[in-house]
């Protein structure tokens, strides 16, 4: 590795460099190094710990001091970096919560036998443990215990490494300005719709479900009733004829559902209602299908990350492999969704709907 501090040029970074040799990574490796851990983790399930300490851009004594404190105490499989513009980070494998708070602790009183400069003041600290069921207050409340025997450095709010924004200013904006006129202008279908279902079928007209929102948060999802009235109770004794691998659920024949349903369904006029869900915010017009919330508890670790952003309508997966029933290629293509998210992008998949839906591409 090579090169200045995330490649900026400024006396914070003070002339370190990335060097393999002194194990410090510059803050883009350091983030290259950070994403192939996380890959790694979901993998095998071994856990890991980021420990944080922001030290500013005028505490250029400090910093180099901590910097030496912590190449002083790593591990040789631990990694040591800028985290951003303002914090240095370390990486510690295979490590839960009270471990990566031990560190800290360690380094603070390695920090307190040398006096910093004048005006100083310690660094702060953060802490973000990889799966998150690693850490929680219990943590915190150690971190509290340990610094009443010797001073505590400052602690910051835990940070996300990997935390993406759910709605971004642009997305939001899109979906305000798309989803109320869409909803406008398809009120009379809605209507049919609902005297359709009605007559077809005894039974609200809408049907609600409990799903997994954005960092996994429930919400009640909205949709067009497409099957019998009480269909969930029967799922349980037809999950032997799920014809999709993984946690969803997926069946040719379903006798659950009705015959406005089966065009409902193949038209995909039964998500119509889930705009009602992007005028609240709870999903946008573009982003990974949202999964009941008894499935999305059952996903493999790796398959979490789709999690990271607001679910929405529609995804790659919709436009490019509605007819796969394989839940691992559908959650390949929203985690790759995730990864490229964009302006352009989502106008691209908005339009390209359009046709799949049109020719029914792998609708049941």
């Amino acid at each position: 590795m090579s090169g200045e501090y995330g490649g900026r040029t400024s006396s914070f970074s003070g002339g370190w460099q990335s060097s393999a040799a002194h194990g410090f990574n510059s803050k883009h490796d350091f983030s290259v190094v950070l994403e192939r851990e996380r890959a790694r983790a979901d993998r095998n399930g071994h856990g890991f710990s980021l420990v944080t300490f922001k030290v500013g851009e005028r505490n250029q004594a400090t910093a180099r001091r901590l910097k030496q404190v912590l190449t002083d105490r790593l591990r040789l499989t631990d990694e040591l970096g800028w985290y951003d513009d303002e914090r240095l980070g370390v990486l510690l494998f295979n490590t839960p919560g009270e471990g990566a708070w031990n560190y800290a602790n360690r380094v603070q009183a390695a920090l307190m036998k040398s006096p910093l400069p004048p005006g100083d003041p310690l660094p702060e600290c953060s802490v973000y443990t990889y799966p998150a069921l690693w850490s929680g207050p219990e943590w915190q409340a150690k971190w509290e215990e340990t610094s009443v025997q010797t001073p505590a450095l400052p602690v910051e709010p835990a940070v996300d490494p990997f935390r993406r924004d759910p709605l971004p200013v642009w997305k939001r904006a899109m979906d305000l300005a798309t989803a109320p006129l869409v909803l406008i202008l398809l009120s009379p279908l809605f209507l049919l719709i609902a005297l359709a279902i009605k007559l077809d079928s005894p039974g609200p007209v809408f049907f609600k479900q409990r799903r997994a929102g954005s960092r996994g948060k429930p919400f009640t999802c909205w949709k067009f009733r497409t099957m019998v009235d009480g269909a969930e109770e029967q799922k349980i004794e037809l999950m032997r004829f799920n014809e999709r691998s993984g946690v969803a659920f997926k069946m040719t024949g379903d006798p659950r559902v009705t015959r406005v349903g089966c065009v409902l369904r193949k038209t995909s006029l039964d998500e119509l209602p889930q705009l009602f869900n992007v005028v609240r915010g709870e999903m946008s017009l573009v982003g990974p299908r949202p999964l009941p919330v008894d499935e999305a508890l059952e996903q493999d670790p790796w398959h979490n990350m789709r999690l990271e952003v607001a679910p929405g309508i529609t995804c790659l997966w919709q436009v490019y492999a509605r007819h796969s029933n394989s839940f691992d290629t559908w959650a390949r293509l929203d985690i790759e969704y995730v990864k490229k998210r964009g302006f352009l992008l989502d106008v691209k998949l908005l339009l390209m709907t359009i046709p799949a839906v049109i020719s029914m591409r792998g609708a049941r």
